[in-house]
């Protein structure tokens, strides 16, 4: 019981200073250039991938059968990084939106929802730092084994 007045004593005296609102507008129009940043580089990945399948697709069979590699797998690579990339330009964008909406308004509850936003953005890029590092390893053992099977 103690604890949870103590907790809500805390909470009642923070205080947002005049310099901590610069700094969460500051970052607010970062985020938000990113975010839209970020919205455009989705796109062009997405019109990218659809460009490189259909490119690929109509490519003679004689052609194809040369390649080492079916590009198509690249288009679809390109596609699916497009649809993991909006995840954290959402997340950026909603948190410049809620920081706005925040600082205009006076808004705890708004406030307190942008830092959820920015909460996801960084748990969403430490999954996916941990993902990349798991699949370093698998990837280089693959290569190996490749080029080890093909004696280059």
């Amino acid at each position: 019981m103690e604890n949870q007045e103590l907790s809500t004593e805390i909470e009642e005296k923070l205080i947002i200073s005049d310099l901590s609102k610069k700094y969460l507008n500051e970052t607010r129009k970062w985020s938000n250039f990113l975010g839209i940043m970020g919205f455009i580089s989705v796109g062009i990945m997405v019109i990218a991938g659809i460009a490189m399948f259909a490119v690929f697709s109509f490519l003679p069979e004689a052609n194809n059968s040369v390649m080492l590699f079916d590009f198509r797998y690249l288009a679809l690579v390109y596609i699916i990084l497009a649809v993991i990339y909006f995840f954290p330009a959402n997340y950026l964008y909603q948190f410049s939106s809620k920081v706005k909406t925040a600082l205009a308004k006076t808004n705890n509850d708004e406030l307190e929802k942008s830092f959820g936003l920015l909460k996801s953005l960084y748990k969403f890029a430490g999954i996916a730092t941990i993902v990349i590092l798991l699949l370093y390893p698998a990837l280089i053992i693959t290569f190996v084994i490749i080029g080890a099977n093909n004696n280059f």
